[in-house]
């Protein structure tokens, strides 16, 4: 195993991620520390995984010997998505005025979706897995990526019209190209709750799996994709000739995103407190042992001993005993 691609699989604070030897398959699932939402931690850790899977690329011609095809991010919270950013952190930035850690957060966040995009131009495939409950920045996460599979148990929607600013640093430009404009209009004011089914008829779901069955329909998908891989990303080549996406464009959306959050008022900001301090215990006090159905460690053929990234020296190869965390 080439010391670059063990560094990708390192353990991070608030993210793990695994590699599928059989799909091709680069996972990265997050594991929030305090609440299941998109801190600028998990935003921050999952850009340097991006960008250390393109270095990955680069650095070996474009063709590593350890193939990635997919890169595909899921969490490991039971039921939950992510709920987007953290309310009573959002409420203590407005009141501090701290504009430019809203602005730092937009930044991490739109560059993370630019990569999905664009296959952080290299060539693979993005996918995420929804098994639970995806809004406001949750949702927008999922709408920059090549393909979305969610559990039925799964919802969706946009709440922040309650509060009176303008949802997601990016969600106009990447929901109203998915659904159209109008629909998008609705979705955003509306602030309607939707199922898998219907996100699936609206084109933002790619396929809908059974509760429990996500992450067998996602191997599912890279199979049936690796048969026409070469095929299937010029399809996406043609796509983004067609219909260019610039990240300026996501620049000027997480501007107005910035805006509206810093012109929020006084009444604006005491109903935030209000929904945030009534959702505080189910929000934080979610069960911390995260579920793990499968064996998310790599399976490599590897000889022993080896040394880690670290010049740790490992003796035996562990991977064989039973794993605890797929005992209920």
């Amino acid at each position: 195993m080439k010391m670059m691609f063990n560094k990708l699989l390192r353990e991070r604070k608030e993210l793990t991620v695994r590699y599928d030897t059989s799909t091709m398959a680069l996972w990265v699932y997050m594991k929030p520390k305090d609440c299941p939402c998109l801190n600028l931690n998990i935003l921050s850790e999952y850009h340097e995984v991006q960008q250390e899977l393109i270095d990955y690329f680069h650095q070996n011609d474009m063709n590593p010997e350890i193939p990635v095809k997919f890169l595909i991010l899921a969490s490991q919270t039971p039921e939950i998505y992510g709920y987007g950013g953290n309310i009573l952190e959002i409420i203590e930035t407005v009141k501090n005025r701290d504009r430019k850690k809203i602005e730092q957060c937009a930044e991490v966040a739109i560059k993370g979706m630019y990569n999905h995009v664009i296959n952080l131009n290299l060539p693979i495939h993005t996918v995420t897995l929804v098994e639970g409950v995806a809004v406001a920045g949750g949702l927008e996460k999922i709408l920059s990526f090549n393909a979305v599979i969610a559990e039925e148990q799964s919802i969706f929607g946009l709440q922040q019209m309650r509060f009176n600013f303008f949802p997601g640093s990016a969600i106009y430009s990447l929901l109203a190209r998915k659904v159209g404009m109008r629909k998008a209009d609705e979705i955003i004011v509306g602030m309607k709750i939707y199922s898998a089914d219907e996100m699936e008829d609206l084109g933002v779901v790619t396929q809908v799996a059974k509760k429990g069955e996500g992450k067998k329909v996602v191997d599912r998908y890279l199979r049936k994709y690796l048969k026409n891989f070469n095929g299937l990303q010029a399809l996406h080549a043609a796509k983004m000739r067609y219909r260019p996406f610039e990240f300026q464009e996501m620049e000027d959306m997480a501007k107005i995103w910035v805006d509206s959050l810093m012109n929020l008022n006084e009444k604006d900001i005491k109903m935030m407190e209000v929904v945030a301090e009534k959702q505080k215990d189910s929000i934080f006090n979610i069960p911390h042992l995260l579920r793990a159905k499968q064996d998310r460690r790599i399976n490599l053929d590897v000889e022993f001993p080896l040394r880690d990234m670290d010049g740790k020296t490992i003796e035996k190869d562990r991977r064989h005993r039973p794993d605890p965390r797929n005992n209920d």
